[in-house]
């Protein structure tokens, strides 16, 4: 299993758990320009959930 911690990247994220998202819908509320939901979205688009 792998673990983060504070500093760990959004892209290692997405790199280690990206294909449980490929072909689903995510939902994200109240993204804000620079916040940490936006860069979320950003992340999470690089999985390919659905459209």
């Amino acid at each position: 299993m792998t673990s983060f911690n504070i500093s760990t990247e959004g892209k290692t994220v997405i790199e280690t758990w990206g294909t449980s998202i490929t072909g689903k819908t995510v939902v994200i509320t109240g993204p804000s320009k620079g916040s940490l939901e936006a860069l979320s979205s950003i992340r999470l688009a690089s999985a390919y959930p659905s459209i």
